[in-house]
C-alpha cells in the first residue's frame, strides 16, 4: 500500500522526496539527479549541443562525444535520424502478388534463390505443386491404375514378405529409384521392392543411398520354406514346402 507521506505528496510507492530540494526521486537514491549534478558534476566535462534531428539543445558528457557519438538528444531521435538502417534495406517485389516492400540485406543473403514474399500467405500460395522442392507428381499420379498393378506385381514377386527383415505385416512397396526423379521407371516391377513399414521409413529423404543395395536384394531369388506336419495312421509326418 502507498504510505501516508507518499500519498500526500502524490508520489508512487517506489519514490520519496529528495532531502535537499524535495523533488520526487527513487527511494534507493540519496539525492535527485539535479542535486547530484549540482554537487558532484564537473561543468568543464560537459558540452552543450543541438540535436541533429529535432534541433533541441541538450547537455552531454565530453566522453560521449568521442568517435563521432553524442549527436542526438535521445534514443528516439537517434533511431529516426540515423540513415544506416535505411541504407541497408532495399526494395524488392513479391513473387506472388507483385507488391513492393523493403527487406534488410542480411535477410536477402539468407534466401536461397531470388524469390521474395511479402507475407506467409504469399509464400504458401507460391510453394505449391511444381514450385515445391518435394513435389513428385501429386497424388493423382500415384493413384492411377498403373500404380495398383505395379504394387500387386511387386508383392507377388516378393511373395508377400519384407525383403529385408522377412516381416509379413504392414507391408509397403518402395520405389528403388525415387518416384519424383525417375518418371520412366515408376511402374517398372524391377524398380520396386517390398518393405515393411519400419524398414521403409529408414529410406526416407535418403533413397539414393540405398539404391544399389536394394537393387541387389530385389534381384535375388526368394525362397520361402513353410513347415507342415500332420498325423497319419498314428505316425507324425512333417515336411517343408518351398514357395
Amino acid at each position: 500500500m502507498m504510505s501516508t507521506h507518499n500519498a500526500l505528496k502524490g508520489m508512487p510507492p517506489h519514490h520519496k522526496p529528495c532531502p535537499k530540494c524535495g523533488q520526487p526521486m527513487h527511494r534507493q537514491s540519496n539525492l535527485c539527479q539535479d542535486c547530484y549534478k549540482a554537487l558532484h558534476a564537473h561543468p568543464e566535462n560537459y558540452v552543450t549541443r543541438r540535436c541533429k534531428h529535432c534541433n533541441k539543445e541538450y547537455t552531454i558528457h565530453i566522453a560521449q562525444t568521442r568517435n563521432g557519438q553524442g549527436n542526438y538528444c535521445s534514443r528516439f531521435c537517434a533511431r529516426i535520424g540515423k540513415q544506416n538502417h535505411r541504407r541497408t534495406r532495399i526494395a524488392v517485389s513479391c513473387t506472388t502478388c507483385g507488391k513492393t516492400f523493403e527487406r534488410h540485406l542480411a535477410e536477402i543473403k539468407k534466401i536461397k534463390g531470388d524469390k521474395h514474399f511479402c507475407s506467409s500467405d504469399c509464400w504458401y500460395t507460391y510453394n505449391q505443386r511444381d514450385h515445391h522442392f518435394l513435389w513428385s507428381g501429386g497424388q493423382d499420379e500415384r493413384m492411377n491404375p498403373e500404380s495398383s498393378k505395379w504394387r500387386r506385381a511387386v508383392l507377388k514377386r516378393d511373395k508377400g514378405v519384407c525383403r529385408v527383415c522377412h516381416a509379413t505385416d504392414n507391408l509397403e512397396v518402395h520405389h528403388i529409384l525415387p518416384f519424383r526423379s525417375h518418371p520412366t521407371e515408376r511402374w517398372d516391377v524391377d524398380n520396386g521392392i517390398t518393405l515393411c513399414h519400419d524398414c521403409h521409413i529408414q529410406t526416407y529423404r535418403c533413397e539414393l543411398e540405398y539404391v544399389e543395395e536394394l537393387k541387389i536384394i530385389a534381384s535375388l531369388e526368394l525362397n520361402i520354406w513353410i513347415y507342415h506336419e500332420y498325423e497319419e495312421d498314428g505316425d507324425l509326418i512333417s515336411y517343408y514346402e518351398v514357395l
